[in-house]
């Protein structure tokens, strides 16, 4: 699924795709984990409070139309690192601004599909 985010002037800032994956990184409809995969945000939304709040928008719309999915995660290429969240912790982080649900450690190694988890932040 392709999200689309556009200003008060209907033009496209941002996009980014949403796809179902399982535990080994395949496409898979019913998978256990939400992966938000190649994130565009226009140069002129791209301050890191705007960026993170579209970020976070992303994320959270993914969130709720997996219902199923235990995980959501995303890669931050710039740091080249994986940040991997449990569902209903990032719903509440997203909404509450809290600092709660976070994966930070190299323990969970096993749990990314494809990749191994790094600390990062939103």
């Amino acid at each position: 699924m392709v999200l689309v985010k556009k200003d008060a002037e209907g033009r496209i800032i941002a996009f980014a795709e949403i796809r179902m994956v399982d535990a080994a990184g395949a496409d898979d409809k019913r998978g256990e984990y939400v992966w938000v995969n190649n994130v565009w945000v226009h140069e002129d939304y791209r301050q890191r409070g705007t960026f993170n709040r579209i970020l976070k928008g992303f994320i959270n719309k993914g969130a709720q139309d997996y219902p199923w999915a235990k995980y959501i995660y995303w890669q931050r290429d710039a740091h080249n690192n994986i940040c991997l969240y449990d569902r209903e912790k990032i719903l509440r982080r997203t909404h509450e601004q809290g600092r709660e649900g976070r994966t930070s450690d190299n323990a969970n190694t096993h749990t990314v599909p494809g990749a191994c988890a790094v600390g990062c932040s939103v």
